[in-house]
């Protein structure tokens, strides 16, 4: 089979619910290392420094719709 049968065959079993439990635990384990590693690196965390003294307002602005 060709890979755009291939692929047609997958998007057709996704359409339909269809997915196995290989599959589903391999995608739910990538997204769970990619949380663990997201949150292991500190470069990527946001700083507080930026936000600098903000204030106690909001303000909220609105248009009719």
């Amino acid at each position: 089979m060709d890979l755009r049968k291939q692929f047609i065959h997958q998007l057709w079993r996704y359409k339909n619910g269809s997915i196995t439990r290989r599959h589903f635990l391999g995608v739910t384990g990538l997204g769970a290392a990619t949380a663990v590693l997201a949150g292991a690196m500190p470069g990527l965390r946001s700083r507080p420094a930026f936000a600098g003294d903000i204030g106690d307002r909001v303000s909220l602005c609105t248009w009719p719709s």
